[in-house]
């Protein structure tokens, strides 16, 4: 549901709603997160509590960026130039999506869902990366038992979940499902319907963002990042190759949008046309950032020993920790 409030500006309900709760959760997990101590010093270490205040105000730039996309008259002409639909998506996927990332969520909300105790908790991790409870000379800390058909379940749903490969097509296969011609004229007729589009954009692109630019977990290649987004770049390409040459329309209810002010084959190659150059930019970053990473550690020796204690100390943990 959305509510007109004045001239083109609207309020999407639902949108506006998670946006309010996904920002107190995090200001609430902010504060029960202790701030980082000397120790955690490594860029690869993912315990290091709370995020710094770049990252925290990254968060909220890209919580204000996108509901000002949303309630802003952009949105509104969206339902009539597919121009502004393709941008729509394309930045929430592409802008929004990597400064909420960039605010590392993940750790800061699982905080205020635990409450008080993510204090403690965070107060009583190992003291550095691939470590675990037995190496730093504390007693295995039960775990709840289970059935092991339940525990192997839950074991191999995190292990898919974890892939690189299971976050980029999840990623493709939620955008392309956006722009289904039956879901987006679907999405134009029914709001609710565009802001699920919407949600859904913005959850898998910050999922997928995380690995894009979060720190590099253990035993990870510098270069995952460069393939992942050559597969995202390939498919936005041949998706924009194909809709900017088609002889007709893709999407029935834009071309007939009263008042359109562009002629719809226009209107559908500008789409295309932002769909090829937009994500160019943010991902073509992220390729120039992990050669740049791959480069370096190739000419340090000492960089290259740290990676490898950093994966032997994970691999240790993984063996250590109680099934």
């Amino acid at each position: 549901m959305s509510v007109t409030l004045f001239g083109h500006w609207t309020l999407p309900v639902l949108v506006v709603a998670i946006a309010l709760g996904v920002s107190l959760a995090y200001e609430r997990g902010v504060r029960l997160l202790p701030a980082p101590s000397p120790a955690h010093t490594s860029p690869a270490d993912t315990s290091a509590g709370r995020p710094s205040g770049r990252q925290r105000w990254s968060f909220r730039a890209g919580i204000a960026f996108g509901v000002l996309l949303l309630v802003s008259p952009a949105s509104y002409w969206s339902d009539i130039v597919l121009a502004l639909r393709m941008s729509q998506g394309v930045v929430l996927a592409y802008v929004v999506a990597p400064l909420l990332a960039v605010g590392s969520p993940g750790p800061v909300l699982a905080a205020a869902l635990r409450g008080p105790a993510a204090r403690g908790a965070w107060a009583a991790a190992p003291v550095g990366p691939g470590t675990s409870p037995r190496s730093a000379g504390e007693a295995p800390v039960a775990l709840p038992v289970r059935e092991p058909g339940a525990r192997h379940l839950v074991r191999e749903l995190r292990w898919l979940l974890d892939r690189p490969s299971t976050v980029t097509a999840s990623f493709l296969v939620v955008f392309l499902v956006c722009y289904l011609p039956a879901v987006m004229d679907l999405s134009i007729r029914v709001s609710l319907v565009h802001q699920a589009q919407i949600v859904g954009l913005v959850v898998i692109g910050t999922w997928l963002w995380v690995w894009l630019v979060g720190p590099r977990r253990p035993g990870r290649h510098p270069l995952e990042p460069v393939w992942m987004a050559g597969m995202i770049l390939a498919l936005d390409w041949a998706v924009a190759v194909l809709m900017g040459f088609a002889p007709h329309a893709w999407y029935p209810a834009h071309a007939a949008a009263p008042s359109h002010p562009l002629p719809v084959i226009v209107d559908q190659g500008l789409a295309a046309a932002i769909l090829w150059a937009v994500p160019l930019f943010p991902l073509g970053l992220v390729v120039f950032r992990s050669l740049s990473v791959w480069l370096a550690e190739e000419d340090d020796d000492d960089a290259r020993l740290a990676a490898l204690l950093v994966e032997t100390r994970a691999r240790m943990a993984e063996t250590d920790r109680p099934d």
